[in-house]
C-alpha cells in the first residue's frame, strides 16, 4: 500500500484535506467494528447504470455490520479479513471505488484510522440496499511490514515513519 508513494511522478502536496491517515492497531484485527459509523470514499460511479466513474471524490456515511449477516449476502466471498457495511438507504460504494478507504474516528481520541479498502458489493447494484465488503486493513500488517520494510508497533510511529517516508520521497 505505502510501498507505491515512491511511484508517485509529483511530490504530494499536503492541506487541510489531503493528510496522510494513519494505520489500524494489530488488535484492530480482532475488531468487527459493528455499528460503528465509518467513512468511505472513491471515485467510482454514484449508482450502477452510470456510464462514467466520478470526476469529483465522493464520500459517503456507512454504518459497519455484523461479519453474520455480511457472510449471509456473500457466502462464497466473505471471509474473516473483510469488514462489511450497511447498504441502507440505498448508500454504498459502487464500480469504480475499489481500493478506497474506509475510515472511523476513534472514540476517546476523535483521530481517525484507515481500517478497510473497498474490495466488493453485490453483483445486483451499488443503490439497491445491498452490503459491500472492504478489506480489513489490520489483518494485512505483517504484508504491509514486509513489502515496505515500515515497522508497525503502535498507531504513533505509523505516523512517524509514514512522514519520514514522505520527506524522504520528497527529496
Amino acid at each position: 500500500i505505502l510501498k507505491y508513494l515512491y511511484l508517485l511522478m509529483f511530490p504530494i502536496r499536503f492541506a487541510d484535506r489531503i493528510q496522510p491517515i494513519p494505520l489500524p492497531r494489530r488488535s484492530y484485527e480482532y475488531q468487527d467494528f459493528e455499528n460503528k459509523l465509518a467513512i468511505a470514499s472513491g471515485w467510482g460511479r454514484y449508482a450502477m447504470g452510470a456510464h462514467a466513474i466520478s470526476n469529483v471524490l465522493r464520500y459517503v456515511r456507512l454504518r459497519i455490520i455484523d461479519g453474520w449477516t455480511c457472510k449471509r449476502s456473500f457466502p462464497l466471498s466473505y471471509h474473516s479479513t473483510n469488514i462489511c457495511t450497511s447498504g441502507k438507504y440505498a448508500r454504498s460504494t459502487c464500480n469504480g471505488d475499489s481500493g478506497g478507504p474506509l475510515v472511523v474516528r476513534r472514540k476517546h481520541t476523535k483521530k481517525r484510522i484507515l481500517v478497510g479498502l473497498t474490495s466488493f458489493g453485490s453483483i445486483h447494484g451499488c443503490n439497491l440496499g445491498y452490503p459491500a465488503a472492504f478489506t480489513k486493513v489490520a489483518s494485512y500488517l505483517d504484508w504491509i511490514n514486509d513489502e515496505t520494510g515500515i515497522e508497525l508497533w503502535h498507531e504513533s510511529s505509523n505516523a512517524i515513519v509514514f512522514k519520514k517516508m514522505l520527506k524522504d520521497y520528497e527529496r
